[in-house]
């Protein structure tokens, strides 16, 4: 789905924001979404593997429900950005002692032994992965009795929309005239706008 690379992503999760939609969650999740991860986040658990996971949002969700007040589960997020949530949130990794962040880390090679991990979650991450590779992989590290949870963009979200409202507007300048010039305009109506 997404077209962002690597270096595109470094930069995306350096800004100290702890959700992609910062905008609408400026401290982190609430409302529904919050509500969702505490039905799911439950249960005695060893380690919660978190993937694609940015700033963190759910690993601090997670660490909440799990580990407050007496830590005893794992935490760890992992994402293919070079990330380090805790330096560009401002957050002490003394005051969460179970929580830690990977990055650099493809989704599709995993840094976890086999049948070793007892929840993975993810939200609005794995439609940027390639789930043929990224599923084997998840169910390698998974213990026979482990859960897994995941939030994703459906067909007809706003982002799904606005992706595809954008792209027939590209395909359109394409087909005729004065494409340069056209994609100019445009560009600069999108950044005018965004």
């Amino acid at each position: 789905m997404s077209k962002l690379n690597h270096a595109d992503w470094d930069v995306h999760w350096r800004r100290p924001v702890v959700t992609s939609m910062d905008g609408h969650f400026p401290d982190n999740y609430d409302g529904e979404v919050l509500a969702f991860w505490q039905r799911v986040i439950t249960g005695d658990q060893e380690h919660l593997v978190d993937l694609a996971c940015g700033n963190g949002a759910i690993a601090w969700i997670a660490d909440e429900i799990l580990n407050r007040p007496d830590p005893q589960t794992k935490i760890t997020g992992v994402d293919i950005a070079t990330i380090d949530p805790f330096e560009t949130l401002g957050k002490k990794p003394a005051q969460f002692p179970k929580v830690q962040f990977i990055g650099n880390t493809p989704l599709h090679e995993l840094p976890f032994e086999d049948h070793s991990i007892d929840m993975v979650t993810s939200q609005w991450g794995l439609e940027y992965s390639d789930p043929r590779r990224v599923i084997p992989e998840i169910s390698r590290i998974l213990k026979s009795t482990a859960r897994m949870a995941f939030v994703c963009h459906h067909e007809d979200s706003y982002i799904l929309k606005d992706s595809r409202i954008r792209a027939r507007k590209f395909d359109i300048l394409l087909d005729h005239g004065d494409r340069h010039g056209q994609y100019m305009a445009l560009s600069d109506l999108y950044y005018a706008t965004a």
